[in-house]
């Protein structure tokens, strides 16, 4: 026992940690850190944690308070700013009109503007679009409780992260530490919700048992699979195995990445692509954790018949965080403890090109694991060049594709 608190002690003093970088400049006009942002042009609107909305020009660094209870932020089309207020009102920042409000028990998670120019409030209650309200009907779904826990919530649970893609399907991530996580959607079309619940998970729950050959999961679910001469091609959203989500995100081509990462006394994670096929809705899922820094080592485990099978085992040596798309280079960019990388596709293989590799503060205590706080939670490009970044602690970045500039 005193071997573990003193283990804990050393850990708990040396989590806190920069790495080296580029040179940058730190820009302190305001005392404070953010938690989300939007941009639009050379315009930066940001959250503060204190739930003011502030804006600045990232070329004169002037800052303006827009408002003093907004806790969630969006942008249109049009290039219109939405701001949720504190008190559950949704307005447009140019004009301050308001566009609704949701209840006063209701409390706003996030909005954002689906693919048909309507307003999503996603609330601790109920998903509103519209101004209609839209909830799960099963309060024992994943939508009311986090992987680890056995009770379910009386309100939503709040993700981690999420995406709407180009279909209209909001990506909901649930990060549950050590004991994993979920991937639940919602419909914006057809008003569904469901979960990703993998075949073998399904096959399992029916018999009681995960057979070896995959081909029986497979003749299980023949209106699921597609199997070609070459690929098992899966419907979406099912055998995503998606866990510890950290991103999501769409190509041009209709592609999906997620980033995957846990910190949990050793680092494990992985990036993922969903390849479009030309069946509908049918998905190729590759694995592109060979990109990332990792060791390989020979293992071996022994069969139901005694004989002992070698296999390669891959440990992941990089800690992931975010994952987005560029649309002015139509690249995937990502970051992890080694930097922000850009994938690089090739002759039908993957690799990566390390872009910058930042100094920032990292610190311990993340929920459900023991390890670090993922120091970037989110990046936005301006151009082929530029993009900004949200951080933990160092406030925002602005990297203008030679030196980066922080407002804290």
């Amino acid at each position: 026992m005193r071997i573990l608190l003193l283990f804990l002690v050393i850990l708990e003093t040396n989590l806190i940690f920069s790495q080296d970088s580029i040179p940058s400049i730190v820009f302190n006009n305001l005392d404070t850190n953010y938690k989300d942002f939007v941009v639009l042009e050379n315009d930066v609107y940001a959250i503060t944690k204190g739930d003011s909305l502030v804006a600045w020009n990232t070329q004169s660094n002037k800052v303006k308070l827009i408002n003093s209870n907004s806790n969630s932020i969006t942008k249109n089309s049009k290039n219109e700013i939405f701001a949720g207020l504190s008190d559950g009102r949704v307005i447009v920042t140019s004009s301050n009109q308001i566009i609704t409000k949701v209840p006063e028990e209701e409390y706003i998670y996030f909005i954002l503007i689906d693919n048909n120019n309507k307003l999503l409030i996603v609330t601790n209650k109920s998903f509103v679009l519209d101004g209609k309200i839209y909830q799960p009907n099963d309060k024992n779904s994943r939508f009311f409780w986090r992987s680890g826990y056995r009770k379910p919530s009386n309100s939503l649970i709040k993700p981690d992260t999420y995406f709407l893609d180009s279909k209209n399907r909001l990506w909901l991530g649930y990060d549950s530490g050590e004991w994993g996580g979920d991937m639940c959607f919602f419909n914006l079309n057809t008003k569904e919700f469901f979960c990703d619940d993998s075949l073998g998970s399904i096959y399992n729950d029916k018999y009681g048992d995960w057979p070896e050959d995959d081909s029986i999961i497979f003749s299980e679910f023949p209106e699921k699979v597609v199997i070609t001469k070459t690929d098992t091609l899966i419907k979406f959203p099912h055998n995503l195995y998606t866990s510890n989500i950290k991103g999501i995100t769409e190509d041009r081509e209709g592609n999906f990445y997620t980033s995957e990462s846990l910190m949990h006394f050793f680092v494990d994670g992985r990036i993922d692509v969903l390849k479009k096929t030309e069946f509908e809705d049918f998905y190729k899922n590759e694995s592109l954790k060979y990109i990332l820094e990792n060791e390989t080592s020979i293992k071996e485990y022994k069969n139901k018949d005694g004989d002992f099978i070698s296999y390669t085992k891959m440990d992941i040596k990089e800690y992931l965080g975010p994952i987005s798309y560029n649309p002015f280079d139509y690249s995937v960019y990502y970051y992890t403890n080694n930097g922000f990388f850009r994938i690089i596709k090739k002759d039908g293989s993957y690799d990566k090109e390390l872009i910058l590799n930042p100094t920032l503060t990292w610190k311990a205590g993340l929920p459900n694991a023991v390890g670090y706080q993922m120091s970037v939670k989110k990046f936005e490009f301006l151009d082929k060049n530029r993009f900004v970044f949200l951080t933990n602690l160092n406030g925002i970045g602005y990297f203008d594709g030679q030196k980066i500039k922080y407002y804290k």
